[in-house]
């Protein structure tokens, strides 16, 4: 994962702020129980953020526990943990072990060989339980792989590939709340894998855009290397990507606040409507910090 979807931390309040970090150490015991410690140093913060829109939408039991860690050894700390916090766990080994093997496949470093050689028989499990999402996945990523050896200018259609993955992991069960928005009329047939995908449209522009200095120097390709040739100044080119990611993001928000989603509501509003946008921030002005 990336780590763009993630809190900020000075607007949220007191109780919000440990419910997030209950989340997130709830993650990180699931990724090492079901995992191990292999699959812990894949931990992001991206899939916190499905953890709290699943428990917020579906509600299920959450266990309360308190206990001590390799990061926390001293003092003990408290960790949520559900039926969803597992489920967000075998997505974090899917994506995880994607994304590295992408890595091995583009820049071939001995760490990422070695990373991907000790996840493989966590990502073999999780594949096998999930067969179908795993296919999914698959396929965008095959697809996402094509326009990216193509050097493909078309923004929309290589971010939308990388927005099926994450749809894919959004996409819990196959129940109502997959088209529950398109039962009432509007125009989003697929309610989470929709978020997901705009979520993933929305970190895959991010990353280009974090990445867009490096990939020039090195002449690699760069989704947005083209879009900037079209513009005449930096700025103007800064405007057309902010705005880009403000569709995706306006989108997010839209479907969100038609959910019936009460608990972690405010918790998740504050990711979607200022989290998301801290390292954009960091970029251009520097007054947010990681």
């Amino acid at each position: 994962m990336y780590g763009y979807i993630r809190t900020n931390e000075p607007e949220l309040k007191v109780k919000e702020l440990a419910v997030y970090r209950s989340a997130y150490c709830g993650l990180c015991d699931s990724l090492v129980k079901r995992h191990g410690r292999i699959a812990q140093m894949t931990l992001e913060h991206d899939m916190t953020f499905l953890v709290l829109l699943l428990e917020g939408l579906y509600e299920p039991k959450v266990t309360h526990m308190q206990g001590r860690c390799i990061v926390h050894p001293i003092q003990k700390h408290r960790f949520d943990k559900s039926e969803i916090t597992d489920y967000a766990a075998d997505m974090n080994v899917l994506m995880a072990w994607h994304k590295i093997n992408d890595d091995v496949h583009d820049e071939g470093k001995f760490t990422s060989k070695a990373m991907r050689r000790m996840l493989y028989k966590r990502f073999k499990v999780v594949n096998d339980k999930y067969p179908e999402k795993s296919r999914h996945i698959m396929k965008a990523l095959s697809i996402l792989n094509t326009l990216e050896n193509k050097k493909s200018e078309e923004l929309d259609k290589v971010a939308g590939a990388f927005g099926e993955v994450l749809g894919e992991c959004f996409a819990y069960k196959n129940d109502h709340w997959k088209d529950a928005l398109y039962n009432l009329g509007y125009e989003y047939s697929d309610t989470l894998r929709q978020v997901g995908r705009l979520l993933g449209e929305f970190i895959y522009i991010m990353d280009a855009y974090d990445d867009l200095e490096k990939d020039e120097a090195k002449n690699e390709y760069n989704p947005l290397s083209c879009k900037k040739k079209s513009f005449s100044n930096n700025t103007e080119f800064d405007k057309y990507v902010e705005a880009v990611l403000n569709i995706s993001m306006a989108r997010v928000a839209d479907i969100f606040e038609k959910l019936p989603v009460i608990k972690n509501a405010e918790l998740l509003r504050n990711i979607i409507y200022a989290g998301v946008w801290l390292r954009w921030d960091e970029l251009h002005t520097g007054k947010c910090k990681k």
